[in-house]
């Protein structure tokens, strides 16, 4: 990913030159050998036009995507196969991005649209289309035109209602990986599974990405009353605010929900792996203790063995006294056990010296 973000910086890719059109990827997340996720951005600005000679505000809107052409007929990265050319796998798939119900104003019925790219790739199954290049056909459809010259928040609310939509589909697919990486970190008691884990604090760190910015784009619709933008009238207008902050409020809050479990798992991993440690310890107390008794059996009897071996005349071999190895070993066995029941505080201690003020008269 970092050689595809120097090629997008300089302009030159490592197949071809980057060419207006082309799609781009902002973030590139491996989840496990089976998923991944990339990330493509809208950036939204709105402005309202002086001495429009109308009447009430005039506004315009600018909106750029990261969404060009085919992912798989832009410059390469690491979501395609190896190789030159480099091409996308054959399963190699993106999950389209299925949109919530809208309500339309005309008949009041439910009218469900869903960003399913996969039709169209049906027959090209190497190709890899982005959800995102189906919102400029689809996502005004539902919409009143009257109210769309009026308040460019309803007019944009299609694209945030995909942005909800995108974020609904991510967090439900982090909570599978949640559950997955959980449970496999508490299958083993014994050895932490630092796998499950790298996993777990990879999703904390993307809900905290990803709960930053619903945060940002809530405020955007909790500050709408007080911001510049023009403002319809009409109850729909006003009604689709409301319908698209309560939207908004609900991956938000599930975010935050799944980044307090992937806390708690990452806790309850570490706990696990603590308990399996405290086991291993106990083990090996209890074989130092099987070591420790036999040491008090067998090390006597080497001492006596030893003694009965020694060359005096009190054994009937040698000429020196047994008194002598008494007088010897005291002198050598005394600092032993001096050393064994000594503190090293003690020297530093008293090394300082009393504390006192001194001085000359």
């Amino acid at each position: 990913m970092d050689n595809y973000k120097d090629g997008l910086s300089s302009g030159l890719s490592s197949v071809r030159p980057w060419k207006t059109g082309d799609s781009i990827v902002r973030r590139y997340e491996v989840h496990d050998q089976q998923y991944f996720s990339i990330e493509q951005l809208l950036s939204i600005y709105v402005s309202t036009i002086p001495n429009s000679g109308q009447s009430g505000k005039q506004w315009f809107a600018l909106v750029s995507s990261d969404c060009g052409k085919d992912l798989s007929q832009s410059p390469p990265g690491p979501w395609l196969g190896v190789g030159l050319p480099r091409r996308a796998d054959y399963y190699t798939r993106f999950l389209p991005v299925p949109e919530h119900q809208l309500w339309t104003r005309s008949h009041g019925l439910p009218a469900t649209f869903s960003s399913n790219v996969q039709e169209e790739s049906k027959s090209t199954l190497r190709k890899l289309p982005q959800s995102l290049r189906k919102l400029p056909s689809t996502y005004k459809s539902f919409q009143d035109d009257v109210m769309i010259s009026q308040d460019p928040l309803y007019d944009l609310s299609g694209i945030f209602g995909f942005f909800v939509s995108s974020e609904a589909q991510f967090s439900s697919f982090l909570a599978t990986r949640i559950d997955v990486n959980s449970a496999q970190g508490q299958l083993s008691s014994e050895f932490a599974n630092m796998d499950s884990l790298s996993n777990l604090l990879h999703s904390q760190k993307l809900l905290e990405g990803h709960i930053e910015e619903l945060q940002y784009v809530l405020q955007v619709f909790q500050s709408h009353s007080l911001s510049s933008w023009p403002k319809s009238a009409d109850s729909i207008a006003a009604r689709t605010a409301a319908s698209l902050q309560l939207d908004l409020d609900y991956p938000l809050k599930r975010a935050c929900y799944l980044k307090t479990r992937c806390e708690k798992c990452i806790g309850l991993a570490m706990n696990v792996a603590s308990i399996g440690e405290a086991r291993r310890g106990i083990k090996h107390n209890k074989a130092l203790f099987r070591f420790t008794v036999l040491a008090s059996v067998y090390v006597p009897l080497s001492f006596t063995a030893s003694v009965f071996g020694m060359n005096f005349k009190q054994f009937g071999q040698g000429e020196l006294s047994v008194w002598l190895y008494v007088a010897v070993s005291v002198p050598v066995f005394a600092p032993s056990v001096l050393f064994l029941f000594f503190k090293p505080e003690a020297i530093s201690s008293a090394g300082k010296g009393p504390k006192g003020k001194g001085g000359v008269k």
